[in-house]
């Protein structure tokens, strides 16, 4: 054999070593690869699951507690009547709450099939809220105030969770405020939807404020506000009202909601 051939040979076999310790390097890599895109796919199914609870919950809260507790509260209005012998007031609003558990049957048959409200237009949100406004004026007897008609202009992306937003208000205002009137105040500054449901209530003690423990709804429209790209913003003092203050973008970066 010539030296060209062993020369040949040993540069053969050094490429021939250097091609194995590519491709095993190569399928390390691949697997790590693999091991690094299961990790990741475990989480992503991990985060779907806490963000279909987190829905779930703000979709149970926004349909049956909330209607839940307009019909305590207009049973307890009910009962009042009954004391005081008024017969037909006390008769009206059986009517109304009747009417009322028969929507929230409704209304959580429609959950259960599909998880998510009827999508809503402008027109239908604000039909929407002045049935809930009548509905709490009815069912509390507290003065609302409410300048919604810029609503009209609401992006279809937002009508639902501007609907949910000034619900749980409201639901928040009969439940805990004590309040003698609520003023709800909606308008669009730039590109952003403001909200404001304000009372003359009670108010929130400030480490209840910090935490929100308990207040489900509120920790809702916090996540919804986040989801939207906007953000809550609670203000209260004892003996001084509160007023929930929600910013919604109108528009992202993309274009228009």
């Amino acid at each position: 054999m010539t030296l060209e051939s062993v020369l040949l040979l040993v540069v053969f076999l050094i490429g021939w070593i250097l091609l194995l310790i590519q491709q095993a390097h190569a399928r390390s890599r691949l697997e790590a690869a693999h091991l690094q895109l299961a990790a990741f796919a475990m989480r992503m199914e991990e985060l779907t699951l806490v963000n279909e609870r987190q829905r779930l919950a703000r979709e149970l809260h926004d349909t049956l507690a909330q209607d839940l507790v307009g019909l305590t509260l207009q049973l307890e209005r009910i009962d009042q009547h009954l004391e005081k012998k008024r017969y037909e007031r006390a008769r009206e609003l059986v009517q109304q709450a009747m009417s009322r558990a028969r929507a929230t049957l409704a209304e959580a048959r429609t959950a259960i099939d599909d998880l998510r409200a009827n999508a809503l237009g402008p027109h239908d949100l604000l039909q929407a809220l002045h049935r809930e406004i009548d509905r709490f004026r009815e069912t509390t007897s507290i003065v609302c105030v409410a300048d919604i008609a810029a609503l009209a202009q609401t992006p279809s992306a937002l009508c639902e969770h501007v609907l949910r937003a000034i619900t749980e208000g409201l639901t928040n205002v009969a439940r805990h405020s004590q309040a003698q009137q609520v003023n709800i105040c909606a308008r669009f500054q730039e590109d952003f939807l403001t909200i404001e449901i304000g009372d003359d209530g009670r108010g929130i003690e400030s480490a209840a404020l910090a935490t929100l423990q308990g207040h489900y709804g509120l920790l809702g429209l916090r996540e919804r506000a986040h989801l939207c790209g906007g953000h809550l913003m609670i203000e209260s003092a004892e003996g001084h009202g509160t007023v929930l203050r929600l910013h919604l973008p109108t528009q992202t970066r993309g274009g228009v909601l």
